[in-house]
């Protein structure tokens, strides 16, 4: 059984094509799942961000309306908010561990469709 080294050349040829495609195919799979996971977190968080402001106009406007002047409210609600803010400055290094370990959880999780149609 003798082994042709013309025919042995071109089906390595033709196995390198087909592992390519098959390489391309599954990255393609993956980007496409990971975009999808992408654009429906960023349909979340601005949905929720449009929420937050809306309700936050409310809210100052109706302690406003308690208090008697429309301004006070709205400035204790930003107050509120500036307070948050440099609660979330104070503990950023333990919050940045923690953000860091979820998105890369996330990320493994994107990396490794459920669904091949996806």
């Amino acid at each position: 059984m003798a082994i042709r080294p013309e025919g042995l050349l071109e089906k390595i040829l033709q196995y390198l094509e087909l592992k390519l495609q098959l390489v391309l195919a599954k990255t393609q799979l993956t980007l496409r799942h990971i975009l999808a996971v992408a654009l429906v977190w960023l349909l979340i968080v601005v949905i929720s961000l449009i929420s937050i402001v809306i309700i936050s106009i409310a809210l100052g406007a109706w302690i406003g309306y308690l208090i008697g002047a429309w301004y006070w409210g709205i400035l204790i609600i930003g107050g509120l908010y500036a307070l948050l803010a440099v609660l979330l400055y104070v503990s950023r290094r333990p919050l940045f561990k923690k953000i860091s370990l979820h998105v890369d959880n996330l990320l493994q999780k994107a990396t490794q469709p459920n669904d091949p149609t996806i």
